[in-house]
């Protein structure tokens, strides 16, 4: 059995997988095989990564809020807005400051600001540094290096912006959805497979910060969509990404995995 949580593209996925495994299991439709001639499709299931959804239940968003604030010492009517994970380039940090930059510019009198939470790759902190002070904003841009356990953090954010493409299936929007925070995300990769534009979050034009922008004012302008949004998302993932979901998926692949050698085994004594 085969499992697969990176990209469509890689070497192994294409050119290993249709002839090693028996079964496999991707982590999202987006980095499950694409038919064709010598492909793995036919093989292949998708199984969500599982969260401890009981875990993300015990937080109060007004007091981590409230702890963030503190933290870079801003007034309580700034907009928080966050980045959560390595700084890479397809996660694309120059873009979330570039939506910072797009907010303040659609909308002057938002005080917001923008919080990276994780550590940098090829200096791209500095990059991301470079870019905010050239759109007037490295006052707004915070570098909160990598903070464990980020739950806390990710609950006290008015929204998570999920920037990155091509990400097979990224577990920080899930845990934002579970902890109540908005998701912004870019329309490309498993994004879609998890959020529902308008309903369970928001998905916007990837690699476009003013789409980014304009969907972060939407939600803080209507607070009855916003909460609407939160509780939908909630309810759903809780029920699609639980540890028993995701054991019952796996099991019902390894028993017909096991029960179809087992009929291949009996028909091989009988001939």
């Amino acid at each position: 059995l085969w499992h697969h949580r990176g990209d469509a593209t890689s070497f192994g996925l294409r050119r290993v997988a249709p002839w090693l495994p028996n079964r496999l299991v991707a982590v999202s439709k987006f980095a499950s095989p694409r038919p064709g001639i010598f492909s793995a499709a036919s093989k292949c299931s998708v199984v969500h990564s599982p969260f401890d959804v009981t875990k993300m239940a015990g937080f109060e968003r007004e007091e981590a809020r409230n702890n963030v604030l503190a933290a870079i010492g801003c007034s309580p009517e700034t907009k928080l807005l966050g980045y959560v994970g390595t700084l890479v380039d397809r996660k694309r940090p120059i873009l979330f400051v570039e939506a910072v930059a797009a907010l303040k510019r659609l909308s002057p009198e938002t005080k917001v600001a923008g919080l990276f939470f994780g550590n940098a790759l090829n200096g791209l902190d500095e990059a991301a540094k470079s870019r905010a002070e050239a759109l007037g904003v490295a006052d707004c841009i915070h570098f909160m290096g990598f903070r464990y356990p980020g739950e806390p953090w990710i609950a006290g954010l008015d929204a998570l912006l999920v920037t990155a493409v091509n990400e097979p299936l990224g577990r920080t929007l899930v845990e934002a959805m579970l902890l109540g925070t908005p998701v912004v995300a870019a329309d490309s990769g498993g994004n879609p497979e998890v959020v529902e534009d308008g309903r369970t979050g928001m998905l916007v034009r990837a690699d476009d910060p003013d789409e980014f922008a304009r969907a972060c004012l939407k939600l803080f302008s209507d607070a009855a969509l916003r909460d609407r949004i939160v509780e939908t998302a909630r309810s759903e993932v809780r029920a699609r990404f639980s540890f028993e979901r995701h054991v019952h998926a796996i099991t019902s692949v390894y028993e017909e995995l096991t029960g179809g050698m087992a009929a291949m085994q009996r028909s091989a004594r009988a001939g």
